[in-house]
């Protein structure tokens, strides 16, 4: 899992995924699904992503909104604006997952 601070920009549509079901995972809205074989890009500010899964084995890409980390911090009682996160999860259906992650900086 990535957790950025600048939403990714994906081509094609995604899928829905409901995970209001799944504790931690129940933080994330507007969750989409895409399937990829082999490597799958996006683009941020500044740079672009390029991760390849090397078994070769179809993936799925997860993308969504989630509150930013931390919201406050206790120990110093300070309040921060709580901006917010967009993880990017890779899942795959197999026994092992080995990934090579490019980032070309523009």
């Amino acid at each position: 899992m990535l957790i950025l601070t600048q939403k990714p920009e994906l081509t094609g549509k995604g899928e829905p995924i409901d995970f209001s079901d799944i504790p931690g995972y129940n933080r994330i809205t507007g969750a989409e699904t895409r399937k990829a074989k082999q490597e799958i890009a996006f683009r941020i500010e500044g740079a672009e992503v390029i991760i390849q899964l090397l078994s070769g084995t179809e993936f799925e890409v997860i993308t969504g909104v989630a509150p930013g980390i931390p919201p406050r911090n206790p120990f110093l009682n300070l309040e921060y604006t709580e901006q917010p996160v967009y993880p990017l999860l890779i899942r795959v259906k197999d026994k092992s997952m080995k990934i090579k992650t490019e980032w070309k900086i523009k």
